[in-house]
């Protein structure tokens, strides 16, 4: 590869502005109830700040009482997703049970994420192209707003900027995007060493940062180059930092799954609370070359990097508290297994729940009749219903099948029967008939 021009490294960094505001989130807190169609729901409300406009807004779901949100809440409606505008009192509506079907989260906790538009935060020279160079030419200095980490000295260990289009080492680049950074060490068991940037904003409380960048693994081989042997890859690191404090990094995680030739994206992200030792300090960028021992030249091979994005978003995360989506036990019915007047008494017993049963209903189905909810209710784990037959006698008269339906205080129920089969819980033969015949053997008018 050709050798455009060889200057000086320059150490170029950008003074902070400190302008940035991330959108604030507050008063995050959910109810969990029934949907009104049997289905346990989540309601979420949070209130909603942002100087910059509209925000994404994205819920995520945490199972160990806050410690992390690794789980985005499927379904969600309401204030949730893009263009919602800042404001109190906003709320979101989770199906939970169809998502987390039959399970009890003692500890869980939710978080509400937004996103302005303004969220990526500025990065000089972030793609690498502002020093443009021709196909199959570089430069070894620092690029345009970076500056140099670890023992680079322009000679065995150099940074630059690379346009491999036209050379053997790299996939052709999409327009526009042909340039990246490089960090070559080739003096074998040298310290990690690349490039740096300090940024323009300061790390912030209660914020998501996301730091994602290109990585690519020079091909091997040593055409263009002669007396470079590429084979290899000496590992990377991609760090965030605010001041001297470390706030996140992507320590070397793709080594082995970049091809040859290739590209694959870098990602670090860090959730910052309210205590980070880094709060209230610039914000950094480090792109390192580890120098890792194991290539052909031991270590010695090149590193690139491109298409540097740092996005921020805030955070605002709920109590943790209950979540479940546990269907109750109903417990068991006992009729009686005759009846000659009505109303007459089902009783029941033993019905629980993984939170608190709220009632249990009564179904029936006559002879061969479908299931029907009776619309009696008991509220508690026992009790009794006092059941009467619809319509007339005799018409109203024979077998009375029996099953019970319980919901619990969020809105889970157990299955209800359905179909004109089965016996349920028990039988009742309701007979009319024979009370009057009774009545008239005693002389009854």
């Amino acid at each position: 590869m050709r050798l455009r021009h060889l200057s000086a490294l320059a150490a170029v960094v950008l003074l902070p502005t400190f302008a940035f505001a991330i959108p604030s989130l507050s008063n995050v807190g959910f109810t969990q109830q029934t949907d009104g169609g049997g289905n346990s729901e989540v309601t979420v409300t949070y209130d909603l700040v942002s100087s910059n406009g509209a925000c994404t807004v994205e819920l995520l779901v945490s199972t160990d009482g806050g410690a992390t949100f690794p789980v985005s809440a499927v379904g969600a409606t309401g204030d949730v997703g893009a263009g919602i505008t800042p404001g109190v009192g906003k709320s979101i509506s989770w199906p939970i049970a169809s998502q987390f079907s039959s399970q009890t989260l003692a500890t869980a906790a939710l978080r509400i994420v937004a996103e302005d538009n303004a969220a990526s935060l500025a990065i000089n020279n972030a793609d690498f192209e502002t020093d443009a160079q021709a196909d199959g030419f570089l430069t070894l200095f620092a690029p345009t707003g970076w500056s140099t980490y670890g023992p680079i000295d322009g000679g065995q260990n150099v940074v630059g900027t690379l346009n491999s289009n036209g050379t053997t080492h790299f996939l052709p680049r999409p327009p526009g995007e042909v340039n990246c950074g490089l960090v070559f060490l080739n003096a074998p068991g040298d310290a990690e060493a690349g490039l740096q940037q300090t940024l323009g904003d300061v790390l912030e409380a209660n914020a998501r940062y996301r730091l994602t960048s290109l990585v690519g693994n020079i091909d091997e081989g040593t055409a263009n180059f002669g007396y470079f042997d590429l084979t290899g890859f000496p590992g990377y690191r991609v760090d965030l930092r605010a001041g001297a404090n470390p706030v996140a990094s992507d320590d070397n995680s793709l080594d082995g799954s970049i091809p040859e030739a290739e590209y694959r994206t870098s990602v670090v992200e860090a959730n910052i609370g309210a205590s980070h030792p880094g709060l209230g300090q610039v914000l950094s960028i480090r792109l390192v070359n580890l120098d890792i021992p194991g290539t052909v030249a031991d270590p010695g091979i090149e590193v690139d990097f491109d298409n540097i994005v740092l996005r921020v978003a805030g955070i605002g995360s709920s109590a943790a508290a209950l979540l479940e989506t546990v269907a109750p036990s109903p417990g068991t019915s006992t009729p009686p297994a005759n009846a000659a007047a009505a109303p007459f008494s089902v009783p029941f017993s033993g019905a629980s729940d993984a939170s608190s049963v709220a009632f249990v209903e009564l179904w029936y189905r006559h002879e061969s009749g479908t299931w029907t909810n009776t619309g009696l209710t008991v509220a508690g784990t026992s009790g009794a219903f006092d059941f009467t037959p619809p319509g007339v006698a005799p018409a109203n008269n024979g077998d009375y099948h029996f099953d019970l339906v319980a919901e619990d205080t969020r809105g889970n129920r157990s299955p209800e029967p359905s179909g004109g089969s089965g016996t349920g819980q028990g039988t009742t033969n309701f007979n009319t008939t024979s009370s009057v015949r009774a009545w008239e053997k005693l002389g009854g008018d």
